[in-house]
């Protein structure tokens, strides 16, 4: 396995450089900043691409918490954190006891008690005392998490459609059909115009901690009495007729409601989208795990809406095929918005350690629906 090590280095000096070394010993991968140093991407990009390469994030907490990125506003560790949480990948969180933590610190430790779910905690009191506790927490993997619970709606809900927003990046290609995932709280706190200014913000910082959202790339920002969302902005650039496009995260939202929406416009190429029924899953995981990187910590229950605005041509099959195609069978989108309205309630780990659990469920369900439509 890979195991990215995470951390400030000041006051962690011995522990971090006794890691690579153990972890090596015990037969994984170890990666950690001073091995990407040496990279042309700038260094937090760099971090971030290896926390995405990495089977399991280890945190290790130190008295600092870091100098913060003029991006997000967080520090290095706290953004490889946020990255690992939205991957879903297992996360060991070890905390150094007998050391007084700066403020900020301080509270990057309580947000990662707040997210308890699929994370193992542990502490240490110097380098000995952790080494061996990481090797027994990485000898015990995969450790166990929750599952989904799913259960009746105890009242409706309402959904707010992305056709009925009064702002939202739709620009993109005609060649690609775009999904949408919201997430609905089933009691959720009324948002003030205040709170959803703010949020509008932190929504911008989220999308580049995460490594979504290069730090060159605008992001453009905003908020009314209903909504904050942010949109980055289309790929500069022109491509061929027949490239593949990637896939492309259009915007994320927090409406005053409580309801969290994130939007993206599938892999396409001249001949449309398509939905790949292995695909489909683990992306409906990362993007209910980016919702949820958004959501208060609690263990509330949620409703989970999908939405999918055909492009002008769109069929079922392996995106492996896309950019190899000559001919398809395919249905004309012509016919709108799709929209699957939530006739469950289910538990918060659904936005956490169980989403690409839910997100085989909402796949199934999207593939049934379009299947349906074009008979």
């Amino acid at each position: 396995m890979k195991i990215f090590i995470s951390s400030v280095r000041r006051g962690l000096e011995e522990e971090r450089d006794s890691l690579p070394g153990l972890i090596m010993a015990i037969g994984h991968e170890a990666l950690r900043f001073e091995d990407f140093t040496s990279q042309p991407t700038p260094s937090r990009e760099a971090c971030l691409r290896g926390v995405q390469a990495a089977d399991v994030y280890l945190l290790l907490l130190g008295p600092h918490y870091g100098d913060p990125l003029p991006e997000t506003g967080l520090s290095p560790t706290h953004e490889e954190y946020n990255a690992a949480r939205a991957k879903g990948i297992p996360r060991l969180a070890f905390h150094k006891t007998g050391v007084e933590l700066e403020p900020a610190q301080e509270a990057f430790a309580v947000e990662v008690e707040a997210y308890s779910t699929g994370l193992f905690r542990g502490s240490f009191s110097g380098a000995l005392d952790m080494q061996a506790k990481v090797v027994a927490a990485l000898r015990a993997l995969p450790s166990p998490t929750r599952t989904a619970a799913w259960s009746t709606l105890p009242h409706s809900v309402t959904v707010e459609w992305r056709e009925g927003w009064s702002h939202s990046r739709s620009s993109g290609s005609s060649m690609a059909s775009v999904i949408d995932v919201h997430a609905i709280p089933i009691d959720g706190d009324h948002l003030s115009s205040r709170q959803l200014r703010d949020a509008s913000e932190s929504l911008a910082h989220r999308l580049r901690s995460l490594g979504i959202v290069s730090a060159s790339t605008a992001i453009e920002v905003g908020s009314d009495t209903n909504a904050a969302w942010a949109c980055p902005a289309a790929p500069s650039g022109r491509s061929g007729w027949d490239d593949v496009k990637p896939e492309i995260i259009m915007g994320i939202r927090i409406s005053a409601s409580g309801q969290r929406s994130v939007w993206q416009q599938l892999p396409s190429d001249r001949m449309g989208s398509l939905l790949d029924p292995d695909d489909l899953p683990p992306r409906m995981g990362s993007l209910l795990r980016l919702l949820g990187s958004t959501a208060p910590p609690g263990d509330g229950q949620w409703a989970i809406a999908i939405g999918l605005t055909p492009s002008t041509v769109l069929g079922i099959g392996p995106l492996s095929s896309l950019g190899h195609r000559n001919s398809a069978q395919m249905t004309t989108g012509s016919s709108g918005p799709l929209h699957i309205e939530p006739d469950e309630a289910v538990s918060a780990g659904a936005l956490d350690d169980a989403a690409n659990e839910v997100g085989q469920v909402l796949a199934q369900n999207l593939i049934d629906a379009f299947a349906r439509r074009r008979g």
